[in-house]
């Protein structure tokens, strides 16, 4: 457990006792090397990263070390040896506590890691399915030494047979073998030239396999390109909304002898373990009979088996361990309160966020259009039949139509006129909005959140990857209640088309709009959906503001006046604010119309939260779905 609080301090006593006090002062920890006859000690940090107490003598003799009791990592040639040795993962990554996770030798002799979660305690890896053994996997539970240990090269090996090499194998860079707070076991090595730790191995590709990542009542889901995502289950909402292992709990309770109960559907989804029993050649109805007469039953599996060519039935009494994925090919069925059984659609999943795709190359999906949009609708209906009867007049009315339609919209570029058929009532969201003060410091966060939840759904949500590629304001529409819709997908489309690959090399040119565009379209880097991060965040900047992103601003510079971009003047105020205390940054960066409509505290949050969206290094950019948890709370 770490010490908290400034003044913590570790003493080496005059007894030969190593002793860890926290800032008060009281006794936490001692290394229990007390001698008698007070023989001189010395504390000696090796080049192996090894912290030493010993006697101090002409041949040392070893009182303690810390290679002994390792926390959450292990250094080249630390041995790892013995039943009562593990590693234990942190709480969370800003959190050093204990945490969930195990790194140990199992009583049989084998390497395993254990989650241990507030509910149940459950080994993820290793895991043997019916039918295989540890032999067959290259290990052995003969060797009851239980050492492991790896060298200077990288190479790891224990007594159980298990071996790995990491990707830049050899000797050379300092590196180190953690077991993260999120359950995966990693090997980094580190760059020299930048002083960073880049992952040279780790055990689970998929960290969905991984249990009680996303804590009960969720589900799991891998991408290639964005990692991992968690969502809570239809009819749950998130406990914590900033630490995931706490899960999901229901919206509506279930009364066993009250609540009228229904199931909702989720293909392509396994909850691993926890049946109430096994029900072999079921079907669908008989399964759903089962679970209805169990108070205790959560929901059920329903997996088809293809030898046989039947279906196995699997009542849940904990919903845990939830992985979703396109391989799978079983169906779980989740039982809800049926007021609040759920039908899967966009709407629920975007929480009233929409998406519009209106370059001709996917759907329009809509949930709600302008009371004007369906007057036109209907005017149109009229018109048309009317002149049936007059074929010279039915020209001029469908002209007379067209003029009107398209005359609301002169100026806009090629672009919008896409949108002028689909969604002739939305508004369009740009600059001139900001300039003019049309939009109130309350609407613009608004505007924010509703954006980001609907980047998330389409980077994190959707079984398939779908960039956007070309973030801007008018690509954002605000229907009559001023909530976003994301709009265009023509460059994703484009994107996907390519097929070669996610590399600039498959693109005749740079795409996006020019001030809104990640650095990666310009050195040829491979896209992700972090270009559509950074691009969400410069159109944040611009909503604070109320500045072009492609203007030239000034500002103090070490006493020089400096000219740059809208991105480097924000990050000059900020940091130059963070070094005096100085919160009235916020205040010089904030738009000039909004005048004391706003909320500073918020204003903050909503500035550095594009900061985050705006760093240079894709790595560093933060997530859309981390971009909804940090404004959510704002809410």
């Amino acid at each position: 457990m770490p010490v908290n609080g400034k003044g913590s301090k570790l003493s080496l006593l005059k007894n030969g006792d190593l002793s860890l006090t926290d800032a008060t002062g009281i006794h936490i920890w001692n290394s229990k090397t007390f001698s008698g006859n007070s023989q001189p000690t010395q504390l000696v940090l090796s080049d192996t990263g090894n912290l030493v107490l010993c006697t101090l003598e002409n041949v040392p003799r070893l009182l303690w070390q810390s290679f002994d009791s390792p926390t959450d990592t292990l250094l080249p040639e630390q041995p790892f040896a013995n039943s009562s040795t593990q590693l234990v993962s942190s709480r969370s990554q800003g959190n050093c506590s204990s945490g969930f996770y195990k790194f140990y030798f199992d009583d049989d002799n084998v390497l395993r890691l254990l989650y241990t979660g507030p509910l149940i305690s459950s080994v993820y890896w290793l895991l043997l399915w019916k039918g295989i053994h540890l032999w067959d996997l290259g290990r052995t539970t003969y060797n009851n030494s239980r050492k492991a240990v790896f060298d200077t090269s990288g190479f790891f090996k224990s007594s159980d047979n298990y071996t790995f090499k990491p990707s830049d194998f050899g000797t050379g860079p300092r590196r180190r073998l953690t077991l993260d707070y999120d359950g995966n076991l990693r090997m980094y090595s580190l760059v020299e030239s930048t002083g960073k730790w880049d992952v040279s191995w780790q055990l689970q590709s998929n960290p969905c396999r991984i249990h009680g990542v996303c804590g009960p009542n969720s589900l799991c889901t891998y991408h290639l390109y964005n990692g991992r995502t968690c969502s809570c289950l239809p009819g749950f909402k998130n406990k914590n909304h900033t630490d995931w292992s706490y899960g999901c709990e229901l919206e509506s309770k279930i009364n066993c002898n009250r609540t009228r109960v229904g199931f909702h559907r989720i293909p392509h989804a396994d909850f691993y373990g926890y049946d109430i029993r096994y029900v072999p050649n079921s079907s669908l109805s008989q399964c759903q009979k089962e679970c209805m007469k169990l108070c205790n039953c959560k929901g059920f599996m329903l997996r088809f088996v293809e030898s046989s060519g039947v279906h196995d039935c699997f009542p849940k009494f904990l919903l845990i361990n939830g992985h979703r994925s396109p391989e799978f090919n079983g169906i779980v069925y989740i039982k809800l309160p049926e007021d609040g059984k759920l039908l899967f659609s966009i709407n629920n999943k975007t929480q009233n966020v929409s998406t519009l795709d209106c370059s001709g190359l996917g759907p329009v999906i809509l949930d709600r259009m302008y009371e004007k949009h369906s007057e036109i609708e209907s005017l149109m209906r009229t018109l048309l039949w009317f002149a049936t009867g007059f074929g010279c007049f039915e020209a001029t009315c469908i002209l007379l139509v067209l003029y009107y339609l398209y005359s609301t919209n002169q100026g806009a570029d090629n672009t919008t006129q896409g949108y002028i058929l689909a969604a002739t009532g939305f508004k369009r969201f740009s600059h001139e909005n900001l300039s003019s003060n049309q939009l109130q410091w309350d609407t613009r966060f608004e505007i924010a959140v509703g954006t980001a939840k609907g980047l998330a759904y389409l980077h994190e949500e959707c079984l398939e990857w779908i960039p956007h590629c070309d973030i801007k304001p008018k690509n954002i529409l605000l229907d009559s209640d001023y909530q976003p819709k994301v709009a265009d997908f023509g460059l994703s489309k484009l994107l996907n088309r390519g097929g070669g690959g996610l590399n600039n090399s498959s693109f005749s040119r740079v795409r996006g709009t020019r001030g809104y565009m990640a650095p990666e379209w310009v050195y040829n880097l491979p896209i992700t959906a972090k270009v559509d991060v950074y691009s969400y965040g410069m159109v944040v900047l611009e909503m604070i503001t109320g500045k072009s992103p492609t203007g030239t601003l000034s500002f103090d510079h070490g006493g020089l006046t400096a000219h740059g971009r809208l991105v480097t003047w924000v990050k000059e105020k900020m940091n130059k604010a963070t070094a005096t205390r100085d919160h009235s940054w916020v205040e010089e960066i904030f738009d000039p119309s909004l005048g004391c409509e706003y909320d500073i505290n918020k204003m903050e949050v909503l500035a550095r939260v594009a900061l985050l969206c705006l760093e240079e290094d894709k790595d560093s950019r933060t997530t859309m779905r981390q971009v909804v948890e940090m404004l959510a709370s704002q809410q």
